[in-house]
């Protein structure tokens, strides 16, 4: 068996690093400090946009650096200096939001703007308790003007019950990258994301390595969903839930108890 040298732990955050309501548990915490003192680097990987990543990481004492909206986006949380950045081009997003306006859905529009995360107009097909989470970290516009003019880094719906999602994930399949799950506990309906062509977590981590020199064949991931997979098959070793997505599990080098449970920290006997 060969041993590897970990340099890095990157963790997904829903269903991996914390619970249902964005809850670390304590065994976790002390996972972290665990890794920090051995002078292992952890870095979050994740489909959430800035903010609600940020802060409940910050409410748990954390701030490491973020890979964000499924690698189109990468920053340190404390400076919120950029390592990464790919966004649709414009003709692509427009195409993308013509596809989703042409089925009756009114999509959010994740951007990299100064003041904005995201981008609704008048009529959003997301829940209204997602539009509400957004707070001031939402502007209104004309999406197809958004689309032209800002830098759009994902487009998604939160706990939609339109049946027409699935015609609109068909017609994408050319153009971005994306998934349609159910929606978190605490919607109805399902989720549909896409983000760019072909780009996935791994790509943000190879550009955190590239800046901070960090071996990409000393890596463990630890994540739960089908945006996983590549993070969790690219690895050198892999860790996934036992409540993961199949697809994780079957790729995943080994199964670890739920976050819930604390069972992250078990991360430790591989490191």
């Amino acid at each position: 068996m060969i041993v590897v040298e970990i340099e890095l732990v990157v963790t997904d955050l829903d269903g991996t690093f914390w619970d249902a309501d964005a809850a670390v548990h304590p065994e976790t915490l002390a996972a972290v400090a665990d890794l920090e003192a051995r002078g292992i680097g952890l870095l979050v990987a994740t489909g959430r946009r800035l903010g609600s990543t940020r802060d409940p990481l910050a409410l748990a004492g954390l701030t490491p650096p973020a890979i964000l909206l499924n690698g189109a986006l990468g920053l340190d949380l404390r400076s919120s200096e950029r390592f990464q950045r790919q966004a649709f081009d414009p003709g692509v997003a427009l195409a993308i939001l013509d596809g989703w306006l042409g089925m009756g859905v009114e999509p959010v529009l994740y951007v990299d703007h100064p003041d904005f995360e995201v981008f609704l107009g008048d009529r959003p097909s997301t829940h209204p308790s997602h539009v509400t989470s957004f707070g001031q970290l939402m502007g209104t516009d004309d999406l197809r003007r958004v689309a032209e003019t800002v830098p759009v880094l994902a487009v998604a719906v939160i706990g939609c019950e339109l049946d027409v999602l699935d015609g609109i994930a068909s017609a994408t399949t050319t153009l971005a990258s994306g998934m349609l799950v159910p929606a978190h506990a605490h919607y109805p309906g399902r989720n549909l994301h896409h983000w760019p062509l072909g780009l996935s977590k791994w790509d943000g981590v190879l550009a955190y390595c590239a800046l901070t020199g960090i071996d990409p064949t000393r890596v463990l991931t630890v994540g739960d969903s089908l945006n996983d997979l590549e993070l969790l098959s690219t690895a050198a070793v892999s860790c996934a839930p036992s409540t993961a997505h199949r697809g994780a599990l079957e790729v995943a080098d080994h199964v670890i108890p739920p976050p819930e449970a604390g069972g992250w920290a078990d991360i430790l006997q591989y490191v």
